[in-house]
């Protein structure tokens, strides 16, 4: 699968640890990732069938209840979410703690994002997805089962629209060049006006286009305009082709 010319990461920033986390991806150029039991998913990784035949794994099986051997495994992986679009209502309210915080959009077509991979949404993945013990004693295929099941959620998770870089040998954090950055959008009315004020400060030095995301008329729509720029512009944008044309067109001006 193709994968998008941009992707977006939301990013609240409403305590001193969250906007030190947003400093360190513009000034020192890392994004952090998350291991996979500090999801906000508490069924990350398990839709896997596991047949496992140790002493003891039947009171698991007995009660519901997750194999801990499972649980070993893919807590050892690490996790970057980006979202396909920056225009959903949803994503601003949860991720960017309702729209007080920010989203970041990467250009994809550098090394750093080259294994990012589309989840996909399936409730009934589990049956498919076998882990047993014959997997296990292959490396390889140990990887590429929870690799893939890790690629998949439940369907209540659809409005993410997320695709994600997942390993186990990711370290905290990941370096991308400084050209991926390709823009870094806000809710001008709602921001922290001093944590807005830094984002103006570090945008102006490092030229990364700064835009500013607001209501429309229509109900679950919203629309971005170059910050600065009176949000009654008739060149406002309202979906995510129309921002690449965008920023194609700041680049190449």
């Amino acid at each position: 699968m193709k994968i998008p010319e941009i992707l977006f990461r939301y990013r609240p920033v409403y305590t001193d640890k969250r906007k030190s986390y947003l400093e360190e991806l513009i000034q020192e150029n890392k994004i952090f990732t998350v291991p996979v039991n500090k999801l906000n998913d508490i069924s990350e990784g398990l839709n896997l069938c596991t047949e496992f035949a140790y002493a003891g794994n039947s009171i698991y099986i007995d009660n519901d209840l997750p194999d801990p051997k499972l649980l070993e495994y893919i807590e050892g992986y690490r996790v970057l979410s980006l979202c396909e679009t920056c225009f959903s209502p949803v994503m601003w309210g949860n991720y960017a703690n309702d729209f007080n915080g920010v989203c970041l959009g990467f250009w994809t077509d550098y090394p750093e994002f080259s294994c990012v991979q589309k989840v996909s949404y399936d409730n009934d993945a589990y049956e498919n997805i076998i882990l047993d013990e014959k997997t296990l004693d292959n490396e390889d295929e140990k990887y590429k089962t929870i690799h893939r099941a890790l690629h998949i959620k439940g369907e209540e998770w659809a409005y993410e629209r997320e695709w994600r870089i997942v390993d186990n040998k990711l370290e905290t954090h990941i370096h991308f060049s400084p050209e991926s950055l390709a823009c870094i959008i806000v809710n001008e009315d709602k921001i922290d006006k001093g944590t807005l004020k830094w984002i103006k400060y570090q945008c102006k030095n490092t030229d990364i286009p700064l835009l500013n995301i607001s209501r429309c008329r229509k109900p679950n729509q919203l629309k971005i305009v170059p910050y600065g720029t009176d949000k009654d512009n008739k060149k406002a944008l309202y979906n995510v082709d129309q921002l690449i044309g965008y920023l194609y067109s700041r680049f190449w001006k």
